[in-house]
């Protein structure tokens, strides 16, 4: 039997079952409270961090011409680093224009500063995986040059390696690519990866749970990952729980925490789904209600997406279990 997601149920059975879930999923008082915390304890920090440069600007005569020469510097630091030289360009005028505090929001958002471990450790992780999967050679014959061009910019920029020989199939909405998806889950035999910005309690959430947990308790390896912030008030500590105890494993992506650090910054858009490393799914839509229009915030949601089977699905697998290997801190997956 097709399954129906995208489109609203009319009998009264589903409809009182929707309002449970989404007066559950939208009133959530604890979710609310930690992000009034979270929140007072940042601008806390940051106004902490505000009084002590203009203490130290009163306190020091000489301040903006110091700051002007370490601005200069930073400059010179900028110029030297490894940086594209779009992205140099850009903190250079940033740097001269607001020469007195500029250099500081500079280093304060340096990845080898503060985000220097973690690259490290994805580094180590990249390398590890990097001959797993091979891209395809293109040839004249059965690809052009334009594409073989574009084919060669992905590589240098990603890498990103292309491949031919797969299949792809376009979904106009999230209704029916999670049409397509649920089907697939439920026959999966070997493993499900899941990779979300947005997982939310809901009518969709339920459903697709119903279907992991069935799979896991077949010995289906069933994992997913989501990130912390995109689904901080949406993905309720009950269903996180609830579906570690029917052995799903479940990570978030860097964690949001009530500190004051450019590294939440760093946030996971992904959406991705591998079954058995046979078909692959991505695209706009999120697991949540408002993607397949179980709930409407603001009118008709549309975002589309594609399935992908054949040679690609390998290079979205190895994608996850990047993450993964990184997210989950464990040396194999």
């Amino acid at each position: 039997m097709k399954n129906t997601i995208g489109k609203r149920a009319h009998g009264h059975a589903r409809s009182r079952d929707a309002r449970v879930v989404r007066i559950r999923s939208e009133h959530n008082g604890i979710g609310a409270l930690k992000t009034l915390i979270i929140a007072l304890l940042l601008l806390a920090q940051i106004a902490l961090l505000f009084l002590l440069y203009l203490f130290f600007i009163a306190g020091f005569r000489h301040y903006l011409l110091v700051s002007f020469i370490l601005s200069l510097l930073t400059c010179i630091y900028v110029v030297s680093s490894d940086k594209n030289s779009q992205s140099k360009a850009v903190w250079i005028i940033f740097l001269l224009l607001t020469f007195s505090f500029g250099y500081i929001i500079y280093f304060l958002s340096d990845e080898k500063i503060f985000f220097g471990k973690a690259k490290k450790k994805y580094r180590a992780i990249f390398d590890k995986s990097e001959a797993l999967v091979k891209g395809d050679a293109l040839s004249e014959e059965t690809v052009s040059q334009t594409m073989r061009n574009y084919a060669a910019y992905l590589e240098n920029a990603g890498p990103f390696p292309a491949f031919s020989g797969t299949e792809m199939h376009y979904f106009p909405s999230g209704g029916q690519l999670f049409d397509a998806v649920l089907p697939r889950l439920a026959a999966a035999e070997h493993f499900i990866f899941m990779e979300f910005f947005i997982i939310s309690d809901g009518v969709l959430l339920e459903r697709v749970r119903e279907v992991l947990e069935e799979r896991a308790r077949a010995g289906v390896d069933v994992r997913i990952l989501y990130d912390d912030m995109g689904s901080h008030r949406t993905l309720s500590r009950k269903t996180r729980k609830a579906m570690r105890k029917a052995g799903i494993r479940i990570y978030g992506f860097n964690r949001l925490l009530a500190r004051f650090s450019v590294a939440m910054n760093y946030r996971d858009h992904r959406k991705i789904i591998v079954v058995d490393g046979k078909i692959a799914y991505t695209g706009g839509s999120n697991l949540a209600d408002e993607y397949v229009n179980e709930k409407r915030m603001f009118g008709y949601w549309k975002d589309t997406g594609f399935s992908l089977e054949g040679p690609a699905v390998d290079s979205f697998t190895r994608i996850f279990l990047r993450q993964w290997a990184f997210v989950s801190k464990k040396k194999r997956t």
